[in-house]
């Protein structure tokens, strides 16, 4: 599995400036990417439907008291990894989508129509590494077809804004292009976004996953970390503009996040404050009055800003999620908060269960685990 290198700490906010501005984009991660191969679908058992699996798995997680993102071995409970191309953006004409690009996807243990779930990563992200591997297979194990695409994040041409995200999200969601990641998927698996069909997306990601949306009206919950407005640098995000509805996508982001804007989270006076632009972006504005960094509503949509004091390394930063006082990064480096039982809104398997609607349009609360939430609902 791909491994992806974290720079000494002190670089990382420089790195994140030269990201912000586009000036920098690099690969990773030390190995070469595995080669993408399609799988054909007639070798491959057909997906079904997931309400017995959601069962053994929340059977197996009762029993054994911790939840899936703890380290249990998960093997069971999904298939892949399967790799496949499709259709991508092309960096230097927008209006195409002609880019064979790469994906890497899980599926489901049983057979039948299944519903999609797409993950997004950031730009320094790797579609085939550590972060996307562990979340594919945490969406299968739910019941959903799984896929991460490579869908142009590393493009120095056209890396940043609404006029290079849209077009990014065009060419994964769009049922009615026939190359686009959701018509290759729902072609050659038994992905069927009737069902259900999701997104998540990490910084640039997180853009993505949300303006999905613009071309795929099934889009019915969208996940968006380490993501804001700075500086109204994106319009297309605002409620106003954007087609997914505000009930339909929680942001969450941590408040020394050093890439998407400057550490204000409680600067309610300007639109630089994470406060204030979640607000808007999540048409909550007494949200904003109020200086909250818990904004929820009763489904679980809103947003939430993750505090210094909720990490173990003192630092919610751009990757809130994972704790910088580890070596490197890989599974082990992720935060205990955010990888353990734990009922907080940005821990891994209450970000999962809420994506996946795991407890119907509830919050999960007063709960030792975020799955034991799911047989409480």
């Amino acid at each position: 599995m791909t491994i992806q290198i974290a720079p000494p700490r002190g670089f990382r906010s420089f790195l994140s400036v030269l990201v912000v501005l586009g000036c920098f984009s690099a690969e990773a991660t030390p190995e070469a990417i595995r080669p993408a191969r399609t799988t054909p679908a007639s070798i491959l058992a057909p997906p079904t439907g997931h309400e017995a699996l959601r069962k053994q798995l929340l059977k197996r997680a009762r029993r054994r008291r911790g939840p899936i993102g703890s380290g249990e071995d998960l093997s069971g409970l999904f298939r892949g990894p399967f790799y496949g191309t499709f259709l991508g953006a092309n960096n230097q004409d927008l209006s195409l989508c002609d880019e064979q690009s790469p994906f890497v996807y899980y599926l489901p243990m049983e057979d039948g129509p299944s519903p999609l779930a797409v993950y997004f990563t950031g730009t320094l992200g790797n579609y085939d590494g550590w972060e996307a591997h562990l979340n594919l297979q945490r969406l299968a194990a739910r019941g959903f077809v799984a896929a991460a695409p490579d869908y142009g994040q590393k493009s120095i041409l056209c890396p940043f804004f609404c006029d290079c995200y849209a077009p990014k999200a065009d060419c994964v969601s769009d049922p009615g292009l026939q190359g686009s990641l959701v018509s290759v998927l729902e072609r050659d698996t038994l992905a069927d976004t009737s069902l259900g069909f999701v997104t998540w997306g990490h910084s640039q990601g997180g853009y993505v996953a949300v303006l999905a949306g613009d071309r795929n009206a099934r889009l019915t919950r969208a996940l968006a970390t380490g993501t804001a407005n700075p500086g109204g640098l994106y319009p297309c995000m605002e409620p106003d503009v954007r087609p997914l509805a505000s009930e339909s996508i929680r942001f969450v982001i941590g408040e020394s996040d050093e890439v998407t804007g400057p550490r204000q989270a409680a600067d309610t006076s300007t639109d630089s404050g994470f406060i204030a632009q979640l607000a808007s972006l999540t048409g909550q504005p007494a949200c904003a009055a109020s200086a909250s960094y818990s904004c929820l509503r009763e489904n679980g949509s809103g947003y939430y800003i993750v505090s210094n004091g909720e990490v173990e390394d003192g630092e919610a930063d751009h990757r809130y999620f994972i704790d910088h006082d580890q070596d490197g990064e890989s599974p082990r480096s992720l935060s205990d908060a955010y990888r353990l039982a734990s009922p907080l809104p940005w821990s891994l398997d209450a970000s999962v269960d809420w994506l996946t609607g795991a407890c119907g349009d509830g919050i999960c609360a007063d709960t030792e685990t975020s799955l034991t939430c799911a047989l409480d609902c």
